[in-house]
């Protein structure tokens, strides 16, 4: 489909559709909390919930990313005496 498109953009195309076809394998409707785990029904519990869905479909997550609706990265980080705690 890609053979002969320019490189960067060929490759750039293939991992976008091999992108696609993992997330479409992982199922994030049918994922079920395990040990009694529950998710808020807000944009953050939301995106919690699919990156759970994510790592126990195994899909081979390295590093994730969620802003919260204040824009903080965590509910759990923030400034303490002048550096980022965890």
């Amino acid at each position: 489909m890609f053979a002969g498109g320019w490189a960067p953009v060929r490759d750039s195309a293939k991992d976008a559709l091999r992108t696609v076809n993992l997330l479409k394998a992982i199922g994030f409707s049918q994922y079920v909390p395990a040990n009694g785990a529950v998710y808020p029904q807000t944009d953050f519990g939301k995106g919690l919930r699919a990156l759970a869905a994510i790592i126990k479909g195994d899909a081979g997550l390295e590093a994730a990313h969620l802003t919260s609706a204040d824009g903080t990265r965590t509910p759990t980080r923030g400034r303490r005496r002048g550096r980022c705690t965890p």
